[in-house]
C-alpha cells in the first residue's frame, strides 16, 4: 500500500500559526528540516510551494550566508510581529526573521538580478553587434552602473530610516539642485500642496540658520571691506526681504560710470537701489557747541550719493529700463524708486540723545532710508523664528485633519 504524501505546509488559522516541510531531497534541508510560521494562516509571499525554502534567489544567498555563520541545523520561525533575532539554546540556535525583513532581503536581491540581468544581455548584444554587423542590429552599449532606474532613488532612500544622517555633502547637494528642478518644471505631483511647502519652509529654515551663523561671525570682522560685505549681502540677505525677487550687481546707469552697488527688483517689477557700507563705518559726530550730533562724513557722502543714484533713475527711467531689459532679460518699472544704505551699528549708540539724534536724520531724508547691519540681522532672526513656526505647526494642522 502506498503512503499518502504529506502536505508540504500544514496552517491552523484559528491559531495563526503553521509548519513548513523542508523536501529532504533539497540543499534546504542542510539549514532546517521545517519552518515554522507565526501570524498567518497560510503559507506567506516568498516561498516554494514544493518544500524547497527559501524562494530564488534567497534561496542561494540567504541560505548560505545563515549556514556560514550558524554553521548547523536551526530552529527557524517566520513572523509577522516579532522581530529579527537569534539566540542560542544549548546546542540549537533558535533564529526568527521578521516576514517584512525577510522581504526587504528577497526583493533587493531580485532587484539585483535584474540588473544584472538586463546589463548582461545588453553587453552581449552590443559585443555581437560589434563582430556581427550584418547578422545584429546596433545596440547600444551597456549601461553604467550609476544609470538611473524607475523607483531606484525612492527605495534606496526608504531602505534606512535615518539615511539622511549618513548623507554626503556631495549627496546633499545633489538632492538639493534635482529637487529645485523637480519644483521648478513640474515633473511631478506632490502628494498634498502642504507636503511640498512644508518640506520648502524647512529647506529655507535650515539655509537661513547657516546664514545667520555666518553674518554673526563676519559682523564681528572688522578687516572685511566694503567689497566683501557687498557680496555677501547680495548673494544671502537681501533677498531674505521677501518683497524683492532679483538682484542686479553692479548697474551701470549713467554716463559716467557712476552705479550703485545693488538695484533690487520687487515683485511686481519696481526697483530700489542699495548702497553697502561696512559695520563698523561711523555713524555720527558731536557738535559740541549745540550738543548734537549729525552724520559723519562718510555717511553723508553715502546718503548723498544714494539720492542722486535715485534722482538718476527717475530721469533716465526709460535708458535704465532698456538697460536692464538688455542686460539681465527683466522688465522693471522705475516709478519712485527709494534709496537704502546699509552701515554702521546700533551698539555706537553710547547714550539717549544719540540714539534720538539718529532717528531724527534718519527720517529726514525724503528719499533714502538707513538700515543698520544689526536691524538688518535682527529682521533675519525673526524670520527664522516665523519659519520654525510654521515648520511646527504644519505637521500639526496635518494630523489633525486626519
Amino acid at each position: 500500500m502506498t503512503e499518502a504524501k504529506k502536505d508540504v505546509s500544514q496552517f491552523n488559522p484559528t491559531r495563526k500559526r503553521g509548519t513548513y516541510f523542508v523536501n529532504s531531497e533539497c540543499d534546504f534541508f542542510n539549514l532546517a528540516e521545517k519552518i515554522q510560521f507565526e501570524g498567518f494562516t497560510s503559507l506567506p509571499k516568498g516561498f516554494f510551494r514544493d518544500g524547497y525554502g527559501f524562494a530564488k534567489p534567497a534561496g542561494t544567498f540567504l541560505k548560505s550566508a545563515l549556514l556560514q555563520e550558524f554553521g548547523q541545523k536551526i530552529k527557524l520561525c517566520i513572523s509577522n510581529k516579532e522581530k529579527s533575532s537569534a539566540r542560542k539554546q544549548g546546542k540549537i540556535w533558535e533564529l526568527t526573521i521578521n516576514h517584512q525583513d525577510y522581504l526587504r532581503i528577497l526583493e533587493g536581491l531580485r532587484d539585483f538580478n535584474k540588473e544584472k540581468n538586463i546589463k548582461s544581455n545588453a553587453h552581449v548584444a552590443h559585443t555581437l553587434a560589434t563582430l556581427f554587423p550584418k547578422r545584429f542590429s546596433s545596440q547600444k552599449e551597456v549601461p553604467s552602473i550609476y544609470s538611473y532606474e524607475k523607483n531606484k532613488i525612492s527605495k534606496i532612500l526608504e531602505s534606512k530610516k535615518d539615511i539622511h544622517k549618513e548623507l554626503t555633502k556631495a549627496d546633499i547637494d545633489a538632492i538639493a539642485e534635482i529637487y529645485s528642478k523637480v519644483v521648478s518644471q513640474k515633473q511631478v505631483e506632490f502628494k498634498s500642496i502642504s507636503i511640498a511647502e512644508d518640506a520648502k519652509r524647512k529647506n529655507e529654515t535650515v539655509y537661513l540658520t547657516s546664514v545667520i551663523k555666518e553674518f554673526k561671525r563676519k559682523i564681528t570682522n572688522k578687516s572685511l571691506s566694503e567689497s566683501d560685505w557687498q557680496k555677501f549681502l547680495g548673494n544671502y540677505v537681501l533677498l531674505f526681504n521677501t518683497s524683492y525677487v532679483n538682484v542686479i550687481d553692479k548697474l551701470n546707469i549713467d554716463l559716467r560710470g557712476k552705479y550703485p552697488d545693488f538695484v533690487l527688483v520687487n515683485l511686481y517689477g519696481y526697483i530700489d537701489t542699495y548702497e553697502i557700507k561696512k559695520p563698523n563705518t561711523n555713524l555720527l559726530k558731536h557738535d559740541d557747541g549745540r550738543d548734537n550730533y549729525y552724520w559723519d562724513a562718510e555717511v553723508s557722502r553715502a546718503l548723498i550719493q544714494t539720492e542722486k543714484y535715485v534722482q538718476m533713475l527717475q530721469k533716465q527711467a526709460l535708458e535704465v529700463r532698456e538697460i536692464i531689459k538688455e542686460k539681465f532679460k527683466l522688465d522693471v518699472k522705475v516709478v519712485r524708486p527709494r534709496g537704502y544704505v546699509v552701515v554702521g551699528n546700533s551698539s555706537q549708540f553710547t547714550n539717549e540723545k544719540m540714539n534720538d539724534d539718529f532717528r531724527i536724520l534718519a527720517s529726514a531724508s525724503k528719499n533714502v532710508d538707513i538700515i543698520l547691519y544689526d536691524e538688518l540681522l535682527k529682521n533675519l532672526e525673526n524670520l527664522l523664528v516665523r519659519l520654525k513656526k510654521k515648520v511646527k505647526t504644519e505637521p500639526e494642522k496635518r494630523s489633525k485633519r486626519k
